[in-house]
């Protein structure tokens, strides 16, 4: 809908808002603040997809379907990270069980990122061209990495996976499928 500004710093979304579409703020480079109203039931993949100068993510009181832990957008009903701004920390104590499309992307310049355990699903794309990240820790709850998830992160060079973790492992900071098969980074 608006992707690709440069120059829109804060986002209020009017109170009639229902759905959020596929990457709808994507590449606000410049947003700072997004306020979501009561009324929307629907965001869709990546829909603040790099918008790297986030700071704060409001969601109305009364809103059913989205909430915010420690400044984190979260999904209700699945425990979704929609969006994580810059100071937030991923939420842990399975506040969350997958991380959405391109959500870490949003926090750019973070160098090392810990996903808490709990988390199931680590989404397609979720860490594209992170250029700052060195480290990434999965815990043992991750049992599905989507494609991609980890594509142009040319400087992340130590992937640390749990040791209880069956699907996945980690040999020198290359990431495996657990049986072998397969080199996810």
């Amino acid at each position: 809908a608006f992707q690709e500004s440069e120059v829109l710093e804060k986002v209020t979304l009017g109170s009639g808002v229902e759905k959020i579409d596929t990457r709808a703020f994507s590449l606000f480079s410049s947003s700072k603040e997004i306020n979501i109203p009561k009324s929307v039931t629907h965001i869709g993949d990546g829909a603040f997809l790099a918008c790297v100068s986030l700071d704060s993510i409001s969601v109305e009181e009364g809103n059913d379907k989205y909430h915010i832990v420690k400044n984190c957008l979260v999904e209700k009903e699945t425990k979704k990270l929609i969006a994580w701004n810059l100071e937030g920390e991923i939420p842990t104590n399975y506040s969350i069980t997958s991380v959405g499309f391109g959500v870490i992307y949003t926090t750019y310049y973070k160098e090392s990122i810990e996903i808490p355990d709990g988390v199931a699903t680590i989404e397609m794309n979720n860490f594209y061209y992170c250029p700052y990240l060195t480290r990434v820790k999965i815990p043992s709850s991750v049992t599905n990495i989507n494609g991609n998830a980890f594509k142009e992160c040319d400087n992340l060079t130590s992937i640390e996976v749990d040791k209880n973790n069956q699907y996945y492992m980690d040999d020198n900071g290359t990431l495996y499928t657990k049986d072998i098969t397969e080199i996810i980074k």
